[in-house]
């Protein structure tokens, strides 16, 4: 880690603690009044508010029965998006609802901008089948140089948004990332519907499609000074439990399950890009800088995003604490009816003396694991899933990639992420839902990982496994 990322995100963190709490104050009867105000005028319109309405919401510190309310245009087309500011003799937010359940509050001041248009352009696309047994490597680029991060089964479906300019690779869509398959392994149910994609760059990783409303993909820029009502910043709610709500903020893309994040984007200097600062209120989040691994990020994490650089996870915060400095009485949920989500338990410790080396078998190696039960979480109707103790092979794949199979008729590929880490996010094998898998190899005879799987027929509910493995033989 940086010492520039130290010293930042620490100022930040004690902006938010040392903002007036309690009451986050211009002065403390000031700030609580105008905020008991603003909430009250913005209950209504919560209530009637569609996907795609936004709405400016004004008072003077002297005056907090007149709030003045006005909606505001979300137009895809300007490059200055909305903007709030701390008036000299009042406060002033904006709430925006640019998709169903998702709902975005800017207080201070701040302001947000549209990304430039080839990062929004929506991609003709095409249904493509896998035709490789019994899987086709999915890259991170055009070519076989490219690692791989996923997997298509054979007779599994995907869609493709893309090719390169020989026409010899696809690009498809995989969860929220974007990755390359070779073409001769893939079918489409037309004829010439390769030839209809457009080229793309091996580094264009855009996904326009996660995106498709004003608010959604945007960059934000957040004043430093915190000396007015919480000072400046961004409030972002997910109120669907059954859905994923997707935002992209400069450029880092947000997946937010029921809960709340509040970000500050800030710059070091004038001539500097802001650092995306995020810290999860309510809920969880996976936090993805693309073409790095994702962050999974849960109730009180806290992280900080510097500009082309991989999200990093700082020390936890207290969320009463933070929650105590900004104005989270706007929001259309309180954060108390919504879910705390903990972190998994984290793996097994690495024997004493064995810090540094490789614990990666060399060779094809069979494993007794022990998956444990279902930790249930989200809106879940449906039973546990069980899965009884079971053998698991392990085989490297001499590009720094391994292949984990249990009960599957053929395996997930993992990526390495780390010393002794990898980890897998995509489709189950059967086609019924995602699954994401980090594993450690925390000796030579010993493994943990953390399974997460999220069924097509109920979306809102997640299964977490914590698995423990030991070795039995190298096959």
């Amino acid at each position: 880690m940086s010492r520039f990322r130290v010293v930042l995100s620490t100022l930040l963190l004690l902006g938010l603690l040392t903002s007036g709490a309690p009451g986050f104050a211009q002065d403390d009867a000031g700030c609580a009044g105008a905020t008991a105000a603003v909430a009250e005028a913005l209950a209504p319109l919560f209530a009637e508010m569609e996907a795609g309405q936004a709405y400016r919401v004004a008072v003077a510190f002297d005056a907090l029965d007149e709030v003045e309310t006005q909606p505001v245009a979300l137009d895809p087309d300007e490059t200055a998006l909305l903007a709030s500011g701390a008036l000299a003799d009042g406060w002033d937010v904006i709430a925006a609802q640019p998709a169903d359940g998702l709902f975005l509050i800017l207080f201070g001041a701040t302001e947000t901008a549209n990304p430039a248009a080839a990062e929004t352009a929506e991609h003709p696309t095409a249904a493509v089948t896998g035709a490789a047994r019994p899987n086709l490597n999915l890259r991170a680029g055009p070519g076989t140089d490219y690692p791989v991060l996923d997997v298509l089964p054979f007779g599994a479906e995907a869609v493709a948004d893309g090719r390169n300019e020989a026409g010899d690779w696809l690009r498809l869509r995989a969860g929220e990332a974007a990755v390359w398959g070779f073409a001769e392994y893939l079918e489409a149910e037309t004829e010439g519907a390769f030839e209809a994609l457009d080229v793309l760059a091996a580094d264009d990783l855009s996904r326009a499609d996660l995106y498709p409303a004003p608010m959604q993909a945007f960059n934000l820029t957040t004043a430093p000074d915190a000396s007015v009502c919480g000072g400046a910043g961004l409030l972002v709610q997910n109120i669907d439990a059954e859905t994923i709500a997707h935002v992209e903020v400069n450029g880092v893309r947000l997946a937010l399950d029921e809960g709340t994040l509040l970000i500050k984007a800030q710059k070091p200097d004038a001539e500097s890009e802001a650092v995306l600062d995020i810290t999860v209120l309510a809920g969880s989040a996976r936090v993805t800088l693309p073409g790095s691994p994702s962050v999974a990020a849960f109730t009180g994490a806290h992280i900080v995003v510097e500009p082309g650089l991989a999200p990093e996870q700082m020390d936890d915060i207290v969320v009463e604490e933070v929650a105590s400095t900004v104005p989270v009485d706007l929001l259309p949920v309180a954060l108390d009816e919504q879910p705390v989500v903990e972190p998994p338990p984290p793996p097994v410790a690495a024997p004493a003396g064995a810090a540094g080396g490789s614990f990666v078998p060399a060779q094809p190696s069979v494993w007794q694991s022990f998956p444990g039960s279902d930790n249930m979480g989200g809106a879940c109707a449906g039973p546990a899933i069980v899965f009884c103790d079971h053998p698991v092979a392990i085989t490297p794949n001499g590009d720094g990639t391994i292949t984990w199979r249990g009960q599957e008729p053929t395996g997930y590929v993992l990526a390495p992420t780390g010393p002794n880490s990898f980890y897998f996010s995509g489709r189950r094998h059967q086609g019924d839902g995602n699954i994401t898998l980090a594993l450690s190899f925390t000796s030579t005879t010993t493994w943990s990982m953390t399974m997460t799987i999220v069924m097509d027929s109920e979306p809102g509910c997640t299964h977490t496994f914590y698995y423990t493995a030991s070795f039995q033989w190298f096959k």
